[in-house]
């Protein structure tokens, strides 16, 4: 059966704009397993925040690049929070608020 012409395959219309595919975007974040957190994202950065306590920052952009790896003793499952120049984030034990 043909395909309508109103129909695009995503793969294909990513290669024709240029852009790679998922599994081309696919990546393991190293040191920071167990997410069930959100990302979040501000100022070309993006917050990762772990179960076991290490929050991963990484370069937004179309390739991986690890900005930041910090670790609290702590866990979090709750999604960072940002609020003006601050970074919170709600643990198992303690709540932070990190900023300049």
């Amino acid at each position: 059966m043909a395909k309508s012409a109103g129909s695009a395959d995503p793969v294909r219309a990513e290669k024709l704009r240029g852009l790679p595919s998922v599994e081309e975007l696919s990546q393991r974040l190293e040191g920071v397993p167990n997410v069930f957190a959100s990302p979040v994202g501000a100022k070309g950065r993006v917050y990762l925040a772990g179960q076991e306590g290490t929050t991963l920052v990484i370069k937004h952009g179309p390739t991986y690049e690890v900005l930041a790896k910090n670790v609290l003793d702590d866990g979090f499952n709750a999604s960072p929070a940002l609020v003006d120049s601050e970074l919170y984030l709600r643990g198992f034990k303690y709540l932070y608020s990190i900023g300049r």
